[in-house]
Protein backbone atom coordinates (compact mmCIF):
# COMPACT_ATOMS: atom_id res chain seq x y z
CA UNK A 1 0.00 0.00 0.00
CA UNK A 2 1.19 3.54 -0.76
CA UNK A 3 -0.71 6.79 -0.37
CA UNK A 4 0.63 10.31 -0.76
CA UNK A 5 -1.18 13.44 0.38
CA UNK A 6 -0.60 17.13 0.88
CA UNK A 7 1.11 18.00 4.15
CA UNK A 8 -1.95 19.94 5.34
CA UNK A 9 -4.11 16.81 5.14
CA UNK A 10 -2.01 14.72 7.53
CA UNK A 11 -1.69 17.75 9.81
CA UNK A 12 -5.48 18.15 9.90
CA UNK A 13 -5.97 14.44 10.63
CA UNK A 14 -3.58 14.55 13.59
CA UNK A 15 -5.15 17.70 15.03
CA UNK A 16 -8.71 16.36 14.74
CA UNK A 17 -7.96 12.92 16.18
CA UNK A 18 -5.52 13.81 18.98
CA UNK A 19 -7.96 15.11 21.66
CA UNK A 20 -9.50 11.66 22.21
CA UNK A 21 -6.86 8.98 21.86
CA UNK A 22 -3.14 8.25 21.28
CA UNK A 23 -3.38 5.62 18.53
CA UNK A 24 -5.76 5.40 15.57
CA UNK A 25 -6.67 2.85 12.95
CA UNK A 26 -6.53 4.21 9.40
CA UNK A 27 -8.80 2.24 7.05
CA UNK A 28 -8.30 2.66 3.31
CA UNK A 29 -11.08 1.28 1.11
CA UNK A 30 -11.60 1.77 -2.61
CA UNK A 31 -13.03 5.28 -2.20
CA UNK A 32 -11.97 6.82 1.13
CA UNK A 33 -9.66 6.97 4.09
CA UNK A 34 -11.83 6.45 7.18
CA UNK A 35 -10.87 6.96 10.83
CA UNK A 36 -13.41 6.29 13.60
CA UNK A 37 -12.30 6.77 17.20
CA UNK A 38 -13.93 6.90 20.62
CA UNK A 39 -12.33 8.01 23.86
CA UNK A 40 -11.72 5.41 26.62
CA UNK A 41 -14.65 6.71 28.69
CA UNK A 42 -17.03 6.48 25.70
CA UNK A 43 -18.04 10.11 26.17
CA UNK A 44 -16.88 11.45 22.80
CA UNK A 45 -16.36 10.20 19.27
CA UNK A 46 -14.73 11.54 16.10
CA UNK A 47 -15.16 10.30 12.54
CA UNK A 48 -12.71 11.52 9.89
CA UNK A 49 -13.11 10.90 6.16
CA UNK A 50 -10.82 11.87 3.27
CA UNK A 51 -12.03 11.06 -0.23
CA UNK A 52 -9.69 9.32 -2.64
CA UNK A 53 -9.66 12.35 -4.99
CA UNK A 54 -7.87 14.42 -2.33
CA UNK A 55 -4.78 12.16 -2.44
CA UNK A 56 -1.90 12.64 -4.85
CA UNK A 57 -1.26 8.86 -4.88
CA UNK A 58 -3.75 6.22 -3.74
CA UNK A 59 -2.48 2.68 -4.26
CA UNK A 60 -4.03 0.10 -1.95
CA UNK A 61 -4.18 -3.69 -1.78
CA UNK A 62 -7.39 -4.31 0.17
CA UNK A 63 -7.85 -7.56 2.07
CA UNK A 64 -10.96 -8.98 3.74
CA UNK A 65 -11.75 -8.00 7.33
CA UNK A 66 -14.79 -9.24 9.24
CA UNK A 67 -17.08 -6.52 10.56
CA UNK A 68 -18.73 -7.83 13.74
CA UNK A 69 -20.43 -4.61 14.82
CA UNK A 70 -23.83 -5.59 13.44
CA UNK A 71 -26.17 -8.56 13.77
CA UNK A 72 -25.42 -9.53 10.19
CA UNK A 73 -21.67 -9.91 9.75
CA UNK A 74 -20.11 -8.05 6.87
CA UNK A 75 -16.78 -8.30 5.12
CA UNK A 76 -14.84 -5.07 4.63
CA UNK A 77 -12.31 -4.91 1.81
CA UNK A 78 -9.69 -2.42 2.96
CA UNK A 79 -6.08 -1.77 3.91
CA UNK A 80 -5.47 -0.99 7.57
CA UNK A 81 -2.63 0.93 9.20
CA UNK A 82 -2.13 1.73 12.89
CA UNK A 83 -0.77 5.20 13.68
CA UNK A 84 0.85 6.49 16.88
CA UNK A 85 -0.41 10.07 17.00
CA UNK A 86 2.18 11.29 19.52
CA UNK A 87 5.08 10.17 17.32
CA UNK A 88 3.42 11.52 14.21
CA UNK A 89 2.78 14.87 15.89
CA UNK A 90 6.43 15.14 16.90
CA UNK A 91 7.43 14.29 13.35
CA UNK A 92 5.22 17.02 11.92
CA UNK A 93 6.54 19.56 14.41
CA UNK A 94 10.21 18.92 13.64
CA UNK A 95 9.74 18.81 9.87
CA UNK A 96 9.24 22.56 9.51
CA UNK A 97 12.11 24.79 8.44
CA UNK A 98 11.75 28.54 9.05
CA UNK A 99 7.96 28.00 9.06
CA UNK A 100 8.17 26.32 5.63
CA UNK A 101 6.17 23.09 5.48
CA UNK A 102 7.05 20.01 3.42
CA UNK A 103 5.14 19.66 0.16
CA UNK A 104 3.79 16.13 0.75
CA UNK A 105 3.54 13.23 3.17
CA UNK A 106 3.57 9.56 2.17
CA UNK A 107 2.42 6.45 4.06
CA UNK A 108 3.34 2.99 2.82
CA UNK A 109 3.45 -0.53 4.18
CA UNK A 110 6.50 -2.79 4.02
CA UNK A 111 5.98 -6.59 4.38
CA UNK A 112 8.11 -8.27 7.04
CA UNK A 113 7.46 -11.85 8.19
CA UNK A 114 4.32 -12.65 6.22
CA UNK A 115 1.64 -11.26 3.90
CA UNK A 116 -0.35 -9.77 6.80
CA UNK A 117 2.63 -8.71 8.90
CA UNK A 118 4.18 -5.40 7.94
CA UNK A 119 5.81 -2.22 9.15
CA UNK A 120 4.62 1.25 8.26
CA UNK A 121 6.91 3.84 6.68
CA UNK A 122 6.41 7.58 6.60
CA UNK A 123 8.32 9.66 4.07
CA UNK A 124 8.38 13.39 3.49
CA UNK A 125 10.78 15.96 2.00
CA UNK A 126 12.87 17.96 4.45
CA UNK A 127 12.35 21.68 3.82
CA UNK A 128 15.57 23.61 3.55
CA UNK A 129 17.86 25.44 1.16
CA UNK A 130 18.12 22.48 -1.23
CA UNK A 131 14.70 20.86 -0.59
CA UNK A 132 15.94 17.58 -2.08
CA UNK A 133 16.51 15.45 1.03
CA UNK A 134 13.74 13.22 2.30
CA UNK A 135 13.14 11.68 5.71
CA UNK A 136 11.94 8.07 6.07
CA UNK A 137 10.63 6.84 9.43
CA UNK A 138 9.64 3.21 10.02
CA UNK A 139 7.24 2.25 12.79
CA UNK A 140 4.89 -0.54 13.82
CA UNK A 141 1.58 -0.35 15.69
CA UNK A 142 -0.36 -3.51 16.53
CA UNK A 143 -3.85 -3.22 14.99
CA UNK A 144 -5.23 -6.59 16.10
CA UNK A 145 -6.84 -5.14 19.24
CA UNK A 146 -8.10 -1.94 17.59
CA UNK A 147 -11.87 -2.14 17.36
CA UNK A 148 -14.01 -0.09 14.98
CA UNK A 149 -16.66 1.76 17.01
CA UNK A 150 -20.31 1.74 15.98
CA UNK A 151 -21.43 5.20 14.88
CA UNK A 152 -24.89 5.93 16.34
CA UNK A 153 -27.65 7.01 14.00
CA UNK A 154 -29.14 10.13 15.56
CA UNK A 155 -32.08 12.27 14.52
CA UNK A 156 -31.62 15.67 16.15
CA UNK A 157 -34.29 18.34 15.62
CA UNK A 158 -32.26 21.55 15.28
CA UNK A 159 -29.27 22.52 13.13
CA UNK A 160 -27.04 25.48 13.96
CA UNK A 161 -24.34 27.16 11.88
CA UNK A 162 -21.35 28.43 13.85
CA UNK A 163 -17.71 29.46 13.60
CA UNK A 164 -15.50 27.12 15.72
CA UNK A 165 -12.93 29.83 16.43
CA UNK A 166 -15.58 31.99 18.11
CA UNK A 167 -16.90 29.13 20.24
CA UNK A 168 -13.37 28.26 21.40
CA UNK A 169 -12.87 31.86 22.49
CA UNK A 170 -16.11 31.76 24.53
CA UNK A 171 -15.18 28.44 26.15
CA UNK A 172 -11.94 29.94 27.49
CA UNK A 173 -14.05 32.19 29.72
CA UNK A 174 -16.90 29.78 30.48
CA UNK A 175 -14.63 26.95 31.69
CA UNK A 176 -13.54 29.22 34.56
CA UNK A 177 -17.14 29.38 35.82
CA UNK A 178 -18.12 25.70 35.88
CA UNK A 179 -17.13 22.21 34.72
CA UNK A 180 -20.13 21.99 32.38
CA UNK A 181 -21.96 24.21 29.92
CA UNK A 182 -25.50 24.30 28.59
CA UNK A 183 -26.00 24.58 24.85
CA UNK A 184 -29.44 25.78 23.84
CA UNK A 185 -31.16 26.37 20.51
CA UNK A 186 -33.77 28.95 21.44
CA UNK A 187 -36.99 30.08 19.79
CA UNK A 188 -35.29 33.36 18.84
CA UNK A 189 -33.39 31.46 16.14
CA UNK A 190 -30.06 31.77 17.95
CA UNK A 191 -27.79 29.24 19.68
CA UNK A 192 -26.67 30.13 23.21
CA UNK A 193 -23.98 28.67 25.44
CA UNK A 194 -24.23 29.17 29.21
CA UNK A 195 -22.07 28.29 32.20
CA UNK A 196 -23.42 28.68 35.73
CA UNK A 197 -21.33 28.66 38.89
CA UNK A 198 -22.32 29.28 42.49
CA UNK A 199 -22.06 33.05 42.20
CA UNK A 200 -21.18 33.69 38.55
CA UNK A 201 -23.03 33.10 35.29
CA UNK A 202 -21.62 33.38 31.78
CA UNK A 203 -23.78 33.40 28.66
CA UNK A 204 -23.11 34.12 25.01
CA UNK A 205 -24.56 33.65 21.52
CA UNK A 206 -22.36 31.47 19.31
CA UNK A 207 -24.44 30.59 16.23
CA UNK A 208 -27.68 30.89 14.32
CA UNK A 209 -30.26 28.20 13.57
CA UNK A 210 -30.65 27.05 9.98
CA UNK A 211 -34.42 26.96 10.50
CA UNK A 212 -36.12 28.92 13.26
CA UNK A 213 -38.12 26.62 15.54
CA UNK A 214 -41.06 27.03 17.93
CA UNK A 215 -39.53 24.92 20.71
CA UNK A 216 -36.23 25.42 22.58
CA UNK A 217 -33.81 22.49 22.85
CA UNK A 218 -30.98 22.29 25.36
CA UNK A 219 -28.45 19.86 26.83
CA UNK A 220 -25.56 19.95 29.29
CA UNK A 221 -22.03 18.96 28.26
CA UNK A 222 -18.66 18.55 30.04
CA UNK A 223 -16.66 21.65 29.32
CA UNK A 224 -13.25 19.92 29.23
CA UNK A 225 -14.25 17.52 26.44
CA UNK A 226 -16.05 20.22 24.47
CA UNK A 227 -13.12 22.64 24.76
CA UNK A 228 -10.49 20.10 23.65
CA UNK A 229 -12.58 18.91 20.70
CA UNK A 230 -13.44 22.43 19.57
CA UNK A 231 -9.81 23.53 19.75
CA UNK A 232 -8.96 20.71 17.35
CA UNK A 233 -11.23 22.20 14.69
CA UNK A 234 -10.90 25.93 15.41
CA UNK A 235 -9.08 26.39 12.08
CA UNK A 236 -12.08 25.11 10.11
CA UNK A 237 -14.49 27.46 8.38
CA UNK A 238 -18.10 27.45 9.46
CA UNK A 239 -19.39 24.15 10.85
CA UNK A 240 -22.90 22.80 11.40
CA UNK A 241 -24.11 21.51 14.77
CA UNK A 242 -27.20 19.50 15.62
CA UNK A 243 -28.88 19.85 19.02
CA UNK A 244 -31.65 18.05 20.93
CA UNK A 245 -33.01 17.77 24.47
CA UNK A 246 -30.59 15.74 26.64
CA UNK A 247 -29.17 14.19 23.47
CA UNK A 248 -25.62 13.99 22.11
CA UNK A 249 -24.16 17.04 20.44
CA UNK A 250 -23.10 16.43 16.83
CA UNK A 251 -21.10 18.85 14.69
CA UNK A 252 -19.43 18.43 11.32
CA UNK A 253 -17.40 20.35 8.80
CA UNK A 254 -14.69 20.11 6.14
CA UNK A 255 -11.19 21.60 6.12
CA UNK A 256 -10.03 23.60 3.09
CA UNK A 257 -8.01 20.53 1.98
CA UNK A 258 -10.96 18.14 2.04
CA UNK A 259 -10.69 16.45 5.44
CA UNK A 260 -14.25 15.81 6.62
CA UNK A 261 -14.82 15.68 10.38
CA UNK A 262 -17.89 14.59 12.34
CA UNK A 263 -17.77 14.81 16.13
CA UNK A 264 -20.17 13.51 18.78
CA UNK A 265 -20.27 14.38 22.49
CA UNK A 266 -22.51 12.66 25.03
CA UNK A 267 -24.66 14.90 27.24
CA UNK A 268 -24.40 15.24 30.98
CA UNK A 269 -27.74 14.07 32.35
CA UNK A 270 -28.98 15.61 35.59
CA UNK A 271 -32.13 14.71 37.51
CA UNK A 272 -34.91 17.24 37.22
Amino acid sequence: MKVRMKWNIIRDIVELASPLIDEVLMRFDEENLIIQIVDPAHVAMTEITVKRDNFQTYEINPIAHEDNRHKVKKVLMEDRVGIDLDKLRDMLRTATYNEVLPAWFEIRTVPTKGPHDFDTEFEFPMPGPSNINTMVVRTKVDTTCMEIPTVPLLTLPVEVKFLPENLVRMLRYLEIVSDHVEICADTDGLAHITSMGDTVEGRSIFGSMMTKGTVAYKSLFPVDYLTNMMRACDHLPYMNMRIGDDLPLVWHGTTPDGVEARMLLAPRIESR
